[in-house]
């Protein structure tokens, strides 16, 4: 198990001793441009043409020939109504001061300049150095507010610790909520990130039969849906949704509607630029440690 898309990118990059990786699709991108990818043998998979066609142009257009689409979902924004003055509505609201040491931030750098963008009123798609440039400055002076960086484990930081608000994951603000009332999550209205994981089989593969019969066994119409039903994600297929509980299929958090949905977006391999965003997050995770060492002594 692993927190981020770069850790497993890295992981593979300095070493391959997978058999497959699920990934979200930027990333597929980025593995598929080191050579790293076997291209899919459809005729290996049984229950290949339960995967909508359309979810795997839209979500994985630029590598479509070495991916089978997983689960998607969000990332939004979720807070404690007990704890806020006022409700959120917007990314720019995380910059408010009454959340001082109070938020939980991604730990995937793409997403939190996406977001940082987004609040700015670009796109978080931008390989603009200007546009850029004023994120991560925006994003610096966000540093008193942030409690914790982080992509596991949200729901200890929301209801046992009392996080305020939050970047969060549609399938960890399910749960968060099914625990507990005193939360909502909401699409803000710069627009949400949309994201979409992918299976993938890797070139130096020793398993690739086995690797081609787990794919099969998870995209079973009947196995998707349980692990949708579990996890609290969306499932990548029209097919498995009619097992989908009732429940969360109504429920705009998994399953979000047009409106929702409206200026959200997907992240992208945009090759250097992303390059240097890890960068700067780097740098901007040392600056954040030094604001933390500094005011805890």
């Amino acid at each position: 198990m692993h927190d981020t898309n770069e850790n497993i990118y890295k992981k593979i990059d300095n070493n391959n001793y997978y058999d497959l990786v699920i990934i979200s699709s930027h990333y597929v991108t980025k593995l598929e441009k080191l050579n790293k990818l076997e291209k899919i043998d459809l005729k290996k998979l049984n229950n290949y043409l339960n995967i909508n066609q359309d979810f795997l142009k839209t979500n994985f257009k630029n590598s479509i020939e070495y991916t089978v689409p997983y689960l998607w979902g969000t990332v939004g924004l979720i807070y404690n109504k007990k704890l806020i003055k006022e409700p959120i509505t917007k990314w720019s609201d995380l910059w408010r001061n009454e959340f001082k040491n109070s938020i939980l931030l991604s730990n995937e750098p793409a997403d939190v300049l996406g977001i940082t963008l987004k609040s700015l009123g670009f796109s978080a798609n931008s390989t603009n150095n200007k546009e850029i440039h004023n994120a991560n400055e925006k994003l610096i002076k966000l540093i008193p507010n942030i409690k914790d960086i982080s992509s596991a484990n949200a729901s200890t930081y929301f209801i046992t610790n009392g996080f305020k608000a939050g970047m969060a994951f549609s399938g960890d603000a399910k749960l968060i909520i099914d625990n507990s009332k005193d939360f909502e999550f909401i699409y803000p209205k710069e627009g949400a990130l949309k994201w979409a994981d992918g299976m993938v089989i890797l070139k130096d593969s020793k398993n690739k039969d086995l690797a081609y019969k787990f794919i099969d066994f998870i995209i079973n119409e009947k196995n998707l849906a349980k692990i949708g039903n579990t996890t609290g994600y969306a499932v990548s297929n029209t097919v498995s949704k009619k097992y989908i509980n009732k429940e969360m299929v109504s429920n705009n958090v998994t399953y979000p509607d047009k409106k929702d949905l409206i200026n959200s977006e997907i992240l992208f391999d945009n090759g250097s630029t992303d390059i240097n965003i890890i960068e700067e997050f780097q740098n901007f995770k040392i600056e954040y440690m030094k604001y933390k060492d500094l005011n805890e002594k």
